[in-house]
């Protein structure tokens, strides 16, 4: 299970990260359960709002990756961007954005 952590990895490390979780399970004998922040959702708009975004375009960062006050990351994914990121290493069963 993986609930709000690859939201906290900086972008260009979250393909190995999810290297190694698939590297670390015995294939073929479980479920892996990913929640995370969606690009768009509330949460997002209240990071924007308050103008933390992680770094700045000469920095590599893009528009969907926030610092707290506390240094920690918040990325915000998209659908497209979470295929990508687990399709090479796990059957994508079934990936949506759940609204409240």
């Amino acid at each position: 299970t993986l609930v709000f952590v690859l939201c906290s990895v900086p972008v260009d490390r979250m393909p190995y990260a999810v290297e190694t979780v698939a590297r670390v399970l015995t294939p073929g004998t479980g479920v892996l359960f990913w929640r995370d922040y969606a690009a768009g959702d509330m949460a997002m708009a209240r990071f924007d709002a308050a103008g933390r975004r992680a770094g700045d375009a000469e920095d590599g960062a893009d528009d969907s990756t926030f610092a707290r006050s506390n240094g920690t990351l918040s990325h915000f994914f998209t659908e497209e961007e979470a295929r990508r990121l687990f399709a090479p290493h796990f059957e994508v069963i079934e990936l949506k954005r759940i609204e409240r």
